[in-house]
């Protein structure tokens, strides 16, 4: 599937990117080429990389190994691959909608119920998921605790209209992710 170039992945020095201070990269895997590119550039510099396999390109399956965190939505075409991909991937997380999410990783299998919510629009529910997981990673969360920071992201973005989360629910959850607990703001864990 290809998008408007003015969202496309730009080429990039992989001289350049070993410069800079990127704790992680991630890549939503739309284009395939720049998507492979920048996978193998990233771990060549110690980069972990999280890739979204939301239309499971087979080239992008082929890239797992590389890769960190494998992110894979429910709607992927993914017939063949799917029974063994969380052995592809040192963590896989499957995102299956209203069902919740299971992430394989880390020597854990878990699965994570979505939140009784109920939802508005569900765009960008899978790219709030995968903002939610990352930001968990970068604060050093544990792999149960980014499963339910990521669940909570979602949800909140299928809470409006828009495909994002609203800003009250988008500080909530870094609020949340700073100080370590799911509780709202005001209350103990």
């Amino acid at each position: 599937m290809k998008r408007d170039p003015v969202l496309g992945l730009e080429p990039f020095d992989i001289d350049a990117l070993a410069t800079l201070e990127i704790e992680a990269v991630f890549s939503d895997g739309y284009e395939v080429e720049e998507t492979a590119s920048l996978v193998h550039g990233a771990k060549s510099c110690g980069i972990p990389v999280f890739l979204d396999l939301e239309y499971g390109h087979p080239k992008l399956v082929e890239l797992l190994p590389d890769c960190h965190t494998a992110f894979v939505s429910a709607e992927a075409e993914l017939p063949d691959e799917r029974e063994n991909m969380h052995c592809s991937a040192p963590t896989t997380i499957f995102k299956l909608g209203s069902e919740g999410a299971k992430a394989f990783g880390e020597g854990q299998e878990l699965s994570v119920p979505a939140l009784p919510i109920e939802a508005i629009d569900t765009t960008g529910a899978g790219d709030a998921f995968d903002a939610g997981y990352l930001s968990a990673w970068l604060a050093g969360h544990q792999l149960s605790e980014r499963m339910a920071f990521a669940c909570r992201a979602g949800a909140a973005a299928c809470s409006a209209v828009g495909g994002q989360i609203p800003p009250e629910s988008a500080r909530e959850i870094a609020k949340a992710i700073q100080v370590g607990s799911l509780a709202p703001a005001g209350r103990s864990a």
